[in-house]
């Protein structure tokens, strides 16, 4: 029993090295682990807030994230599989058997006892079959490998890796749909905005309609310009509806993206260029160089990327399933213990039991050239991963210099659209002013009416997209 409980000890001893080996996955790194913190300022907004809700109702519904989890149960469920081979395996069996024929043994007492025995005294032979006619045997067995050649801890390893590689899947497809739904969410921001312009440009071709029928009616104006004002009213109802449409559209994708009802409304949160600038958490940063900064924004991206560190447990499992294809070479070792009762009765008394001790070698000396197909397949899957690594960490670093890029001229264009809405308010204001004293053609207030809502579709369009951007940065980079 203490030699047992000893060769327990070193299996745990192996077991526990093996995971400290890369058996284990590390820590998971959180979504927010980043030298980039987002803002007090933007952490408080109310549009990180409610897409935080949002979000979190994505997660209870989405069905590639359950389907991904279960993955990983079973990826678990594999290792534990795995690591329960380390422990000795216990097995009871019982026999009973009845035997006819077979070899016959003789003993000739007098050619043993020969001159012994008394002149003219013959002893008949003994004889016996060599097969009990009815015989039971009940025994339990231990099983305990001792040496595999590397099979078990390498099986393990490579379990273990494959559900590290299953969770950080799991985690790339979380941080995706976290953009997809900041994106669909935005964009409904975006379009709701775009209609309440839209309603706010029809306010004002109404109100333009009326001062000119009124200056018509006073012989200021002529026919055409009330026939123009109308123009301008027809076509501001048409793309407001086209903006409800939009609307409509963008609330339905989001409401299938939650798996919600699609007429389920939804929250709007007011989006300021103050709100915008403060999640920019791009915004400032130390590196001197454009080059140096989107080196180290790559660098972040190798780093975070789930993708890239699931290949990276992926090719560690293959080059584990390696070793213990090659490890098959070698002889295997076992401890077997057998405890029993035989006889011809079932009887479990001290007369009846035995014990036996084994150490059992095995060895494979040809298995018709599976082992070398199994060593050429594990080869490579380890060359399929080590290439699939290759091209993510190429298609990452695509994405992440096309979000810098974009980043920057998303910033420029808000500059420029602030600028342009600036203008556009205060000529449609001067021309409002002397279209009213009749100093102004009415063509003049139907630009710059033209002018103004194009101006504020402009800047919310730029607004939103820019927050947009930002929010494909943080994925590019692996952080929310």
């Amino acid at each position: 029993m203490r030699g047992n409980q000893y060769i327990t000890h070193i299996l745990c001893a192996i077991i526990v090295f093996s995971a400290s080996a890369g058996g284990r996955p590390p820590e998971m790194p959180s979504p927010t682990d980043s030298s980039f913190t987002v803002a007090d300022m933007a952490r408080n907004s109310p549009l990180v807030h409610q897409l935080d809700t949002y979000f979190d109702l994505a997660l209870k519904g989405n069905l590639e994230l359950a389907r991904l989890q279960t993955r990983v149960s079973a990826a678990d469920a594999e290792r534990k599989s795995a690591r329960a081979k380390f422990l000795p395996h216990i097995d009871v069996q019982t026999r009973y058997s009845r035997a006819e024929g077979g070899r016959e043994i003789i003993i000739d007492v007098n050619e043993i006892m020969g001159p012994l025995l008394p002149p003219d005294t013959t002893i008949p032979p003994i004889e016996f079959g060599f097969l009990r006619s009815r015989e039971q045997e009940t025994r339990f067995r231990v099983t305990q490998p001792l040496f595999t050649g590397g099979a078990l801890v390498n099986a393990y390893a490579a379990r273990s890796a494959l559900k590290s590689a299953a969770e950080y899947q799991l985690e790339a497809a979380r941080l995706d749909l976290h953009r997809r739904v900041s994106e669909a969410y935005l964009t409904y921001l975006k379009a709701e905005q775009l209609e309440a312009i839209k309603q706010e440009i029809l306010a004002l071709t109404q109100e333009n309609l009326r001062v000119t029928e009124a200056l018509y009616e006073q012989d200021k104006l002529i026919q055409n310009d009330v026939l123009r004002a109308r123009v301008m009213v027809a076509e501001a109802r048409g793309e407001l509806a086209e903006t409800a449409q939009q609307q409509a559209l963008a609330s339905r994708y989001f409401n299938d993206l939650l798996r919600r009802a699609s007429d389920e409304p939804v929250l709007s949160v007011p989006l300021t260029v103050e709100d915008a600038r403060a999640l920019d958490i791009f915004g400032e940063s130390s590196i001197a160089t454009d080059r140096e900064d989107l080196k180290h924004l790559e660098d972040m991206a190798y780093e975070n990327r789930r993708e890239l560190l699931g290949l990276q447990y992926s090719l560690r499992a293959a080059q584990r399933m390696k070793r213990a294809a090659t490890g098959s070479y070698l002889p295997r070792i076992s401890l077997v213990a057998d405890y029993g009762w035989q006889g011809e009765e079932y009887r479990f008394t001290r007369d009846d039991d035995y014990y036996m001790a084994s150490l059992v070698l095995g060895w494979d000396l040809f298995d018709g050239l599976g082992r070398e197909a199994k060593i050429q397949g594990a080869a490579a899957q380890v060359a399929e991963f080590r290439i699939e690594h290759e091209i993510a960490r190429r298609r990452i670093g695509l994405q992440v210099e096309e979000a810098y890029l974009t980043l920057r001229t998303a910033r420029l264009l808000l500059e420029s659209a602030e600028e342009r809405l600036r203008s556009a308010e205060e000529g449609y204001r001067i021309t409002q002013k002397r279209f009213h004293a009749g100093m102004a053609l009415a063509l003049e207030i139907k630009d710059s009416l033209t002018q103004l809502d194009a101006a504020r579709s402009a800047h919310t369009i730029t607004l939103y997209d820019y927050v947009i951007v930002i929010e494909k940065m943080k994925n590019a980079i692996g952080i929310w």
